[in-house]
C-alpha cells in the first residue's frame, strides 16, 4: 500500500520578499532553459515555478526522463518534504525508466549555483538523495504514487569522478559560478574511487583519463590568498591525499596514485 504524501504547505510564495528574489530567479531560468518556449508554455511553467501547480503535466514533459530532475529543480520548497512530495506525485511516468539516474547525474550531482540554489541547498538534496558512500544502484526514500514503489537509478563511477574532476578543476581556478559543496564530499568521492578496477579503466570511456587528471591537479595545487574557498579547498585536498595514501584501492589505482606523486614530489 502507497503511503499518500499531502502537499507540503507553500504559503510562504506569497510573501513579497520571497516573491522578488524568485522573479531574479525566473530570470535566469528563462534566458538559459526557456528561450525557445511558445508562451503558453511558459505561462504554465512559471505558475509552477511560483506555485509549485502545474496543471497539466502530461503537455509539459512528463514521460520524459528529464521530467522529474525538472520539477525537483523548479518547485518551489526546496527541502525533503518538497522533494519526497514531487517524487511521490511526478514520479514513475518515465517509460524509459531512467529518470530517478537523469536526476541523480544531472541535477544530484551538478553544480546549482548559478540556477539560483544555496550551498546548503545543494548539500541538502545531495544528502537527501545519495548515500554517505557511493553505491552503483541508488533509490529514492519514497514511493511513487503510480506505481507505490520507490524509484532506482544507477550511478556511475565515471559520472562521479567526472563531476568532481570538472567541478574541483574550476574552483581552482577561481571560477565563481561553482558550487564548493564538493569540497565537503572527499569521502564520497574516495569511496567511488575504491571500487574502480582495471577493467573498468581499461574499457570504460576516458575514466582512466580523468582520474589521472583529478589526482594531477590536487597533487600540482599551489594556494593563492585571493582563491574562494580556499581553507576548504585545501583541507579537501588533505583528507583527499591522507584516504589515497591509507586506504585500499584495486593495485592499479595505487600505482597511477603513486606515479602521480612520484612526479609531482
Amino acid at each position: 500500500m502507497t503511503i499518500e504524501i499531502a502537499k507540503p504547505d507553500l504559503s510562504f510564495t506569497e510573501e513579497p520578499e520571497w516573491i522578488r528574489q524568485r522573479e531574479l530567479q525566473w530570470e535566469i531560468y528563462c534566458e538559459n532553459q526557456y528561450a525557445e518556449k511558445r508562451k503558453n508554455d511558459l505561462i504554465a511553467l512559471q505558475r509552477y515555478f511560483f506555485s509549485g501547480e502545474l496543471a497539466m503535466p502530461k503537455d509539459y514533459g512528463r514521460g520524459q526522463k528529464s521530467f522529474l530532475r525538472a520539477m525537483i529543480d523548479e518547485y518551489p520548497l526546496k527541502t525533503l518534504e518538497g522533494w519526497d512530495y514531487v517524487i511521490y506525485q511526478y514520479g514513475g511516468f518515465d517509460r524509459s525508466k531512467q529518470e530517478f539516474t537523469d536526476l541523480l547525474e544531472y541535477l544530484v550531482l551538478n553544480t546549482l549555483t548559478s540556477r539560483g540554489w544555496s550551498v546548503e541547498e545543494e548539500l541538502r538534496l545531495w544528502e537527501h538523495f545519495l548515500p554517505e558512500t557511493y553505491l552503483p544502484i541508488v533509490q529514492s526514500s519514497v514511493a511513487t504514487k503510480r506505481y507505490g514503489e520507490p524509484l532506482s537509478g544507477k550511478l556511475s563511477t565515471r559520472s562521479v569522478i567526472e563531476h568532481f574532476f570538472g567541478s574541483i578543476k574550476n574552483l581552482l581556478e577561481g571560477i565563481s559560478d561553482i558550487s564548493p559543496k564538493y569540497l565537503y564530499k572527499v569521502d564520497f568521492l574516495i569511496s567511488a574511487i575504491q571500487v574502480v578496477t582495471e577493467h573498468d579503466l581499461d574499457t570504460v570511456n576516458r575514466l582512466r583519463f580523468k582520474l589521472n587528471l583529478l589526482f594531477e591537479i590536487l597533487l600540482q595545487f599551489k594556494d593563492s590568498p585571493s582563491l574562494p574557498y580556499l581553507e576548504q579547498i585545501k583541507g579537501f585536498i588533505s583528507q583527499f591525499v591522507l584516504a589515497m595514501n591509507t586506504r585500499e584501492f584495486e593495485p592499479v589505482v595505487t600505482t597511477m596514485w603513486e606515479a602521480a606523486q612520484k612526479k609531482h614530489s
